[in-house]
C-alpha cells in the first residue's frame, strides 16, 4: 500500500497516471449513494412534514437543523482526519447518517424528526468532509484538479436524479417505501466504503493550538462563502418566483444546471492541472462574470426557456468555481487535507444557511425580482476577495 506523508507536499513531475482506479471507483460510488440519500431527504422531508401538519416555519427549522449540525462538526472532523486517519471516521459518519434514515421508516412525529435530523447533520458533515479528503488522497497528485472535479460529479448526479426518484416513489408508493430506499442507499455507501484501500498516513504531530480556520486557505474559502450566499437564493426561492411569473416547470433550471456541472467540474479540473496558478486565475476571471450573468437572467426571466438557459449557464459557472476553489484549498494545505476539506465545507454550508435567511428578508422587503438582482453583488465581491492583495505565486509556492 502506498504511503502518504500527510505533513509534506505531494507535488512532483510525472506522466499522467490512471485516474479511474478501483479505489477511486469505490469512493466515487460511496459518495454517490450517500449523496442520493441526502438529496432525496432534502426534497421529501418538506412534503412529509406538511403531511404531518407542520408549518413552513417548522419545515425550515428541520432543514436548517442539519446544516447547523454539519457546520458545528466539520472543523473537528478536519483536525481528526489529519491526526488519526480516515477509515473509522468515515464509517462513523456513514452510520450516523444511516441510523436516522432507518428511524424515519417508522413515521416519527416532528419533534423526534428534528432530533434525528440534527444527528444526521453530524453524520453528513463527517461523511462529506471525509469523502472529499479520501478522494484527494487517492487521485494522482498531477491530476488533482481533474480528480476532485470528477469526484464532485457525484453531487451533480444526485442533485439531478434524487428529487425525481424520491417524488416518484412518494406518488406511486409511500413515504415508508421512500425511507426504506434511502436507508438502502446509505447501506450501499457503507459497503463501498469498506472496499476502499485507504493509503497509510504519517499523521502530523499534535499542535498546541487548534486551527479550525487556516489563514493560508482563507481566500478560496471566502470566495465559496460569497458564491454560496448567492447560490442559496435559487435553491430556496426560485420555485416560488417562477410560479409568480406563471412558469409551471421551474425544475428545468435545476436539471440543466446539474447536467452542465457534469462537464464543467472535470473539465475545469483539467485546466487547473495544466495551467497551475494561471488556471485558478482564469477560472475566477471567466466563471464569476458568467455566474453574475446567470443570476441576472433569473431576475429578468419571463419564460420557462429563459430559466433553462440560465440554469445551464449557472451550472457551468458554479461547477467551475466550486471545483477550482476546493482544489486550491487542498493545494494550499497539502499536509492538512482534512482541514482543507472541512474548511471549504464549513464556509459553503455557512454561506448557504446565511443566504437562505438573508434573501428571505430581502424578498419580503423589495420582492423576488429585485432580490435576485441583488444576489449578483456577493458574486462580484468574489473578484475583490480573490485578486486584491493576492501574491502572484501563492499556489506554486505552496505546492513545490
Amino acid at each position: 500500500m502506498d504511503s502518504i506523508n500527510a505533513c509534506q507536499s505531494d507535488g512532483g513531475s510525472q506522466k499522467l497516471p490512471k485516474l479511474w482506479t478501483s479505489n477511486f471507483s469505490f469512493i466515487f460510488l460511496a459518495s454517490l449513494c450517500n449523496g442520493m440519500a441526502f438529496q432525496a431527504l432534502n426534497v421529501s422531508l418538506p412534503v412529509y412534514i406538511d403531511k404531518l401538519g407542520g408549518s413552513a416555519g417548522l419545515t425550515g427549522l428541520a432543514m436548517a437543523t442539519l446544516t447547523v449540525a454539519a457546520v458545528l462538526i466539520r472543523p473537528f472532523v478536519g483536525l481528526s482526519l489529519d491526526r488519526y486517519g480516515r477509515r473509522l471516521i468515515f464509517v462513523g459518519g456513514l452510520l450516523l447518517f444511516l441510523v436516522p434514515s432507518i428511524a424515519y421508516i417508522f413515521i416519527v412525529p416532528f419533534w423526534v424528526l428534528l432530533m434525528l435530523r440534527f444527528i444526521q447533520g453530524f453524520g453528513w458533515g463527517i461523511f462529506h468532509t471525509t469523502a472529499g479528503t479520501v478522494a484527494s488522497d487517492i487521485v494522482p497528485p498531477v491530476r488533482l484538479g481533474e480528480g476532485i472535479g470528477t469526484f464532485n460529479v457525484t453531487g451533480s448526479i444526485s442533485f439531478a436524479l434524487a428529487p425525481l426518484i424520491s417524488l416518484w416513489i412518494i406518488n406511486q408508493y409511500s413515504f415508508r417505501t421512500l425511507f426504506v430506499v434511502i436507508a438502502l442507499f446509505s447501506v450501499a455507501a457503507i459497503i463501498f466504503s469498506q472496499a476502499v484501500k485507504y493509503p497509510s498516513l504519517e499523521p502530523c504531530p499534535l499542535e498546541r493550538k487548534l486551527e479550525f480556520v487556516s489563514q493560508k486557505a482563507l481566500r478560496p474559502a471566502l470566495v465559496i462563502l460569497l458564491v454560496a450566499i448567492s447560490h442559496s437564493s435559487v435553491l430556496s426561492f426560485l420555485a416560488i418566483f417562477a410560479r409568480g411569473k406563471g412558469i409551471s416547470n421551474p425544475g428545468l433550471f435545476f436539471v440543466l444546471m446539474g447536467l452542465t456541472t457534469l462537464f464543467s467540474r472535470p473539465l475545469s479540473g483539467k485546466l487547473l492541472d495544466r495551467l497551475g496558478n494561471r488556471g485558478f486565475d482564469l477560472a475566477i476571471i471567466v466563471s464569476i462574470p458568467t455566474l453574475a450573468l446567470a443570476l441576472w437572467m433569473v431576475a429578468f426571466t419571463g419564460a420557462a426557456w429563459h430559466l433553462a438557459v440560465s440554469g445551464a449557464v449557472f451550472g457551468i459557472a458554479a461547477g467551475t468555481i466550486q471545483s477550482s476553489m476546493l482544489t486550491m484549498s487542498i493545494k494550499l494545505l497539502p499536509g492538512k487535507r482534512g482541514t482543507a476539506n472541512a474548511m471549504y465545507g464549513t464556509f459553503l454550508d455557512t454561506g448557504t444557511a446565511t443566504g437562505s435567511i438573508l434573501w428571505g428578508v430581502v424578498a419580503g422587503l423589495v420582492g423576488y425580482q429585485v432580490m435576485f438582482g441583488l444576489t449578483i453583488v456577493p458574486v462580484l465581491l468574489c473578484l475583490l476577495v480573490y485578486f486584491v492583495g493576492k501574491p502572484s505565486s501563492v499556489i506554486l509556492s505552496e505546492t513545490k
